[in-house]
């Protein structure tokens, strides 16, 4: 079955694709802590400019929504939760924005940034601090990372195989929530498995420290917008 879209790397050979992995990494860092601090309206520009930024790189967000409707139920249990507390629909609504941007300005990260290349480039960035524990450190980054896409894709294809089968989960909650965790957990199983025995059989060091291109003249525009960022939240902030 098809894999799904959602934290999937796509190479489309742009700009923002050559970027360092580390510039587009601390990009991503300070945008989500200004989003989540700023004041609203603040937060209401930062929104927009990355639903711009997200429409010229051509995000597929219907498929993201498609594949995570995870992310969907907590964005209206955020909503939900502000109403609930008096906070009012305007403020209910900032909220639940906050929590949307997070999270989609962390899908543009992966969707233009290779986990191989940002475990290499921590593992370079650290390695004269740590030495080789800075590798180590820097593998199970890229092992971790890599599970997540597996685990959407894996529950993706075995709710697609219990639809061809005519299973409803709506009839039999309880009963499809236990199959659909048995099946989830065994083929995840399964799937790790088979990646440590591809691993072991290309002689795997989690130690060797990995070549990496370091930063460019074109992260100069990453690290600028960077800047513009921080320095919208800190005249916003009064500071």
């Amino acid at each position: 079955m098809a894999a799904g879209m959602i934290f999937h790397t796509r190479d489309l050979d742009r700009w923002i694709d050559r970027c360092h992995p580390l510039s587009k990494l601390a990009l991503l860092l300070v945008y989500c802590i200004a989003v989540n601090i700023a004041s609203p309206v603040y937060a209401l520009v930062l929104s927009l400019a990355l639903a711009a930024a997200c429409t010229v790189r051509r995000i597929p967000l219907a498929q993201y929504v498609h594949d995570g409707p995870v992310f969907a139920v907590l964005a209206v249990f955020i909503m939900a939760s502000e109403l609930l507390q008096g906070s009012g629909i305007f403020i209910s609504t900032v909220e639940t924005l906050r929590f949307a941007m997070s999270l989609l300005a962390s899908l543009a990260f992966i969707d233009c940034t290779s986990i191989d290349d940002l475990a290499s480039a921590l593992g370079r960035l650290l390695h004269p601090v740590l030495g080789r524990h800075a590798c180590s450190f820097a593998s199970a980054v890229q092992l971790t990372l890599s599970m997540i896409p597996m685990i959407f894709d894996t529950a993706m294809n075995i709710s697609q195989a219990r639809k061809a089968r005519g299973a409803s989960f709506l009839r039999h909650p309880v009963r499809s929530t236990g199959e659909l965790t048995v099946s989830l957990v065994s083929q995840l199983l399964d799937g790790v498995s088979d990646r440590a025995d591809a691993l072991i059989a290309r002689s795997y060091d989690p130690y060797r420290l990995q070549n990496v291109q370091g930063p460019g003249a074109g992260d100069i525009p990453l690290l600028a917008i960077l800047a513009a960022i921080t320095g919208g939240l800190l005249w916003t902030s009064g500071l």
